[in-house]
């Protein structure tokens, strides 16, 4: 929808400093481009709406447990589940033979 100059395709939806298709000085058919960096606006865009989204569906189901049963991925239910983990002692190191010959 943004068009492509190198695929030949010209642009349904206009940014701001587009260049509109035309001929150039020797009767060469110019597509017309984006002077705006639409990927990069698509791109944050798209960024935004997933994580409002993960937001949203992830309060939905915290605030109402009843409607887990919506849940047909099975996330809520599996992240609400998580074990806290306890810390334990490391296991004893053996000394080397350098470290068992410099304490004697």
């Amino acid at each position: 929808l943004s068009g492509e100059p190198v695929l030949k395709y010209n642009a349904v939806i206009k940014y701001y400093g587009y260049v509109e298709p035309g001929e150039d000085d020797y009767g060469n058919t110019v597509y017309g481009r984006q002077r705006f960096p639409f990927r990069n606006l698509i791109m944050i865009l798209n960024f935004a709406i997933t994580l409002l989204t993960t937001w949203g569906t992830q309060q939905l189901f915290r605030r109402y447990p009843h409607l887990l049963k919506y849940d047909f991925w099975n996330v809520e239910s599996e992240s609400m589940a998580v074990n806290p983990v306890t810390p334990s002692t490391p296991p004893e190191r053996k000394k080397s033979r350098d470290e068992t010959q410099l304490h004697n």
